[in-house]
């Protein structure tokens, strides 16, 4: 049993320095993104739903549509629900941009909700807008994104319906 635990300990030594982490000199491999991807690679209707906190206790999640017109612009709905509170949805406008690596940023201008007298305890929302970095993933058929903006954080899914 000692002949072979001291082989063992022996054969990933000599692996290791074969790798060179044993004399430092250990290096990593840069990532290579893929090329080639634009503003017409967001094009179309996209579901999504959103999974945020924000401040210490209050998470938040939220679902949506999304209609990006291949040129940079989006508009859509999302309703929002907090512990609690229930938000009509609430139309937005904005745009965004589409590195050559497939990365982007989506930015959501959400005007100031009005009181809906059908719905007497939901919470009309304040104007806001909010900015997401996102990756074009999965064939191009799903954006995965995340926030930090407006004392909250975020994490986003967008999938072409």
């Amino acid at each position: 049993m000692k002949t072979k635990l001291l082989f063992s300990l022996t054969a990933l030594t000599a692996g290791i320095a074969g790798w060179g982490i044993a004399s430092g000199s250990f290096r990593t491999q840069a990532a290579h993104a893929a090329t080639g991807y634009s503003l017409a690679s967001v094009k179309g209707t996209y579901g999504y739903i959103v999974q945020a906190q924000m401040g210490n206790n209050n998470p938040i999640v939220a679902i949506g549509i999304l209609a990006a017109d291949g040129i940079g612009g989006v508009s859509g709905t999302e309703t929002l629900q907090t512990i609690g509170t229930y938000a009509e949805p609430q139309a937005f406008q904005g745009s965004y941009t589409v590195d050559r690596d497939g990365s982007g940023t989506l930015v959501l201008n959400f005007p100031a909700g009005a009181v809906d007298s059908a719905h007497p305890d939901a919470v009309p929302t304040q104007g806001a807008t909010v900015r997401y970095r996102f990756v074009i993933v999965n064939n191009k058929v799903e954006l995965k994104g995340v926030r930090a903006d407006n004392r909250s954080f975020a994490t986003a899914s967008f999938s072409l319906q």
